[in-house]
């Protein structure tokens, strides 16, 4: 049966909130902090509303390649629905601080299709928003210090 996603986490990065949305912003950097992301690309170039995303997501020995539109794009973040079979909703906010650190949020809704690739993604995403801001911590803060 289809799994339904509900799962939400939120972590601060030591970085200015322009640093943290341009990168979390740039699909081509998918793959250097989302957990099971292991591509991400665009049909052209640039980004904004409407933009279809596409991810080959890996978990568990298997390769799932998703289809995402881009809903919502600004200084305040991404939001991106999933196109296809599952109804997935995945937004990442960011949020400035008065530390001048980053306050950022990631989201996860909606259900997958049925069948173990459908339970498999849905395992997947609620896992991942919560590692996936672990590794944005660690990528944008070790590139601040490197």
């Amino acid at each position: 049966s289809a799994v339904n996603i509900d799962v939400s986490s939120a972590r601060q990065v030591a970085c200015a909130p322009g640093d943290v949305a341009a990168f979390i912003t740039d699909p081509r950097n998918d793959p250097r902090w989302m957990v099971g992301v292991a591509s991400s690309r665009t049909d052209g170039e640039g980004v904004g509303v409407g933009t279809r995303v596409h991810r080959e997501l890996r978990a568990k020995g298997h390769t799932l390649p998703m289809t995402f539109e881009v809903t919502r794009l600004d200084a305040g973040g991404v939001a991106m629905r999933s196109l296809g079979e599952d109804d997935v909703h995945i937004a990442t906010s960011v949020e400035g601080l008065d530390d001048g650190t980053t306050l950022v949020r990631m989201t996860g809704s909606g259900a997958t299709r049925d069948g173990m690739l459908g339970h498999l993604l849905g395992r997947q995403i609620e896992k991942g928003v919560v590692s996936s801001l672990h590794n944005l911590v660690t990528v944008m803060e070790g590139a601040v210090r490197g």
